[in-house]
């Protein structure tokens, strides 16, 4: 049903970058609905190990290629952008927690910016 819904609004998108992000978060959706059940797909050989280990390839993939855009698909979400109101969590989170100040919220400082500060980080 969602996808259904997504692929309407995906077919009446008529801007460019909206329709390439939509297509992105479409497509890391199903990627990610597909993985929560992977384990039945492999033992009902619905999917090979071969697909398998593609279909993580396209996960990594996809998340990157999403990473660009996140800032626009919070936006989209009409997050809050009054610093003051947004949780510590989206702003200096472990410089939150390690000030100890809890009821300070202010001390988690700026929003953070995948744009300005967003790295993509070696695999560990």
């Amino acid at each position: 049903m969602m996808l259904e819904v997504s692929l309407i609004q995906l077919e009446k998108c008529d801007h460019p970058t909206a329709k390439e992000v939509l297509k992105a978060a479409i497509r890391l959706n199903c990627i990610y609905v597909v993985k929560q059940h992977l384990g039945w797909y492999l033992t009902k050989g619905v999917i090979s190990e071969e697909g398998a280990q593609e279909l993580y390839e396209a996960w990594n993939q996809i998340v990157k290629d999403v990473i660009p855009h996140l800032n626009t698909i919070l936006e989209s979400w009409g997050t809050c952008k009054v610093t003051h109101l947004l949780p510590p969590i989206s702003r200096d989170y472990l410089g939150f927690m390690d000030k100890g100040e809890y009821l300070n919220l202010d001390s988690a400082g700026e929003a953070f910016n995948w744009r300005a500060t967003g790295v993509l980080r070696a695999k560990m």
